[in-house]
């Protein structure tokens, strides 16, 4: 949990001074498998599994992203349906109770460090 504050910590700041470099889906997997394996403590196997499925994930969410204009946001199907075909492989990969806490306690967690706001709300002052 502290690993989680403290990277959600240094996320923050580095946004706040404008140093938002775009990590490889490589790179975000990788930071995600890390850090699901010490809160839902995943085995060497479990580890290697998230992360390829995060993996691909993140490849998905790029090539929407590079489909869009510049500052649009993904359509909300197109999210969703992402995000379950990820949670149907990690269902497979993780133990229920594992899954259980991944979505109760940890992916809330991970939204409000990055500050994600429901689909189609836009920043006031445009």
């Amino acid at each position: 949990m502290l690993l989680v504050l403290l990277f959600a910590l240094v996320v923050n700041i580095q946004a706040q001074q404008g140093q938002q470099t775009r990590r490889t889906p490589e790179e975000r997997a990788k930071i995600i498998a890390l850090r699901l394996t010490d809160s839902l403590q995943l085995s060497p196997e479990q580890q290697k599994s998230v992360e390829a499925i995060y993996l691909q994930s993140n490849q998905t969410m790029d090539k929407i992203r590079a489909s869009l204009a510049p500052g649009d946001r993904p359509a909300k199907e197109d999210m969703e349906k992402m995000n379950n075909s990820r949670d149907e492989k990690l269902k497979m990969t993780l133990t229920p109770a594992q899954f259980k806490k991944l979505k109760e306690e940890i992916e809330p967690s991970m939204r409000r460090a990055r500050g994600d706001r429901p689909q189609g709300d836009k920043p006031s002052g445009n």
